[in-house]
């Protein structure tokens, strides 16, 4: 009975054993991480893993690094971890903050306002910032006259006596007027002439000792040059009519040029055509350089309609005047070009009695009738260029006006 028992015993223990170690390999299926941990990467036999270490190259080419580009946080070890660290993952790619970047931008506010405007914004914003002003185009319809005469020893007083007469030309004007702080403004003018009107003419006279016409001559005045400018700066200073009228007081500069030109020679003594029309006899060219004082009214006499009168004295002018007499260039004569030239100062006055019609919003059309006059006195030199230039001589006078209307289309700011 012994060896029996001993028999059963054994097999006792080798079934428990055997149970044992079936238990155990249960357990390592459920938590050994092994067989996963040691499953191989479908890259590893080019890269390795951080178990098995790649393998070696052949000998055409470079070996592996040693640290893999694509996942720099791993370290090649042949030894397995027992207790690999959970949460080790490649990091993520750098998309998501351009995407988030991207949208902070789309949804950014834009702040100003929009660059993109029309005419009438620009218009409008240009309104807004220089309301009042006013800027014009216009064009006018004048006459003109200039006449000087001057005394020489042994003559007659006068001795000489020409007068440029109907000079009558086509103008245009720009105009511009920007209101100021205090009620004050700067406004100014540019005129040039753009055609003639028809042919003015040139009268000389001269005398003698005892004054008797000893020539009279007339020459055709084809073509006018005419140019002004000027700018003033005023204040209004008071309000009246119930306040529907306005003073303004100004002071400003002026520049005003007229050139003529005549042609021909008619002896009015022998009543003979002595010179082709066709021949140029003269020329004359004269400039004014005047300092302004002034005054103006306005009157708004509706809604539509306002009324102006613009009055200037002018204290002080400045006037250069050369004359240039064309058949007698010879030195032993008057001599070269301009050859006679004459120098002074002067005074005058020139008024602007207008009305100006509103027809549309922000715009008006405005007609004046204007006369300009300027007088002075100085001193001429004949043939200054020549071998026997004269030396200063009297000028009794100089004088210039211009009579005309004007036509004027403004916008109001």
């Amino acid at each position: 009975m012994k060896p029996a028992l001993a028999v059963g015993l054994l097999i006792v223990a080798a079934l428990a054993v055997h149970s044992r170690t079936v238990g155990a390999a249960s357990i390592n299926s459920l938590y050994d991480m092994d067989r996963m941990l040691f499953e191989p990467h479908p890259m590893a036999h080019q890269y390795g893993t951080r178990w098995n270490p790649a393998p070696a190259a052949p000998p055409p080419v470079a070996p592996a690094p040693t640290a893999p580009v694509m996942a720099p946080w791993l370290k090649v070890n042949p030894a397995p971890a027992p207790n690999p660290v959970a949460g080790a993952a490649p990091a993520p790619r750098p998309v998501a903050p351009a995407k988030t970047f991207t949208r902070r931008l789309a949804k950014a506010p834009t702040r100003g306002p929009s660059k993109t405007k029309g005419a009438g914004g620009i218009l409008s914003e240009i309104r807004v910032k220089y309301e009042g002003a006013v800027m014009g185009v216009g064009i006018g319809l004048s006459t003109g006259q200039t006449d000087w005469n001057h005394t020489a020893p042994g003559n007659g007083d006068p001795t000489s006596e020409l007068t440029y007469d109907d000079t009558d030309v086509f103008s245009l004007e720009l105009y511009g007027r920007l209101p100021l702080p205090k009620k004050f403004f700067i406004r100014g003018n540019v005129g040039f002439g753009i055609g003639e009107i028809g042919d003015g003419n040139l009268r000389d006279y001269d005398f003698n000792t005892a004054q008797v016409l000893t020539s009279s001559t007339d020459s055709i005045i084809p073509d006018t040059d005419l140019f002004y400018m000027g700018v003033d700066i005023g204040k209004e200073v008071a309000k009246f009519d119930d306040r529907h009228g306005s003073l303004s007081l100004f002071a400003g500069f002026q520049y005003w040029r007229e050139k003529h030109s005549g042609f021909g020679i008619f002896n009015r003594l022998t009543n003979a055509q002595t010179t082709s029309t066709t021949t140029p006899v003269i020329r004359n060219e004269v400039e004014w350089k005047s300092f302004r004082l002034g005054a103006l009214f306005t009157d708004k006499v509706n809604d539509k309609l306002t009324l102006s009168a613009d009055l200037a004295f002018i204290p002080y002018t400045d006037m250069h005047n050369e004359d240039s007499h064309l058949l007698r260039t010879g030195l032993d004569d008057l001599g070269p070009t301009p050859n006679v030239i004459m120098d002074g100062d002067g005074y005058g006055f020139e008024s602007e009695i207008g009305a100006a019609y509103h027809f549309a919003p922000n715009w008006t059309v405005k007609f004046d009738v204007r006369y300009w006059t300027l007088m002075s006195d100085g001193d001429i030199v004949l043939g200054p260029n020549s071998t026997t230039p004269s030396a200063a001589l009297p000028l009794n006078d100089l004088d210039t006006y211009r009579f005309g209307v004007n036509a004027r289309v403004n916008y109001v700011f």
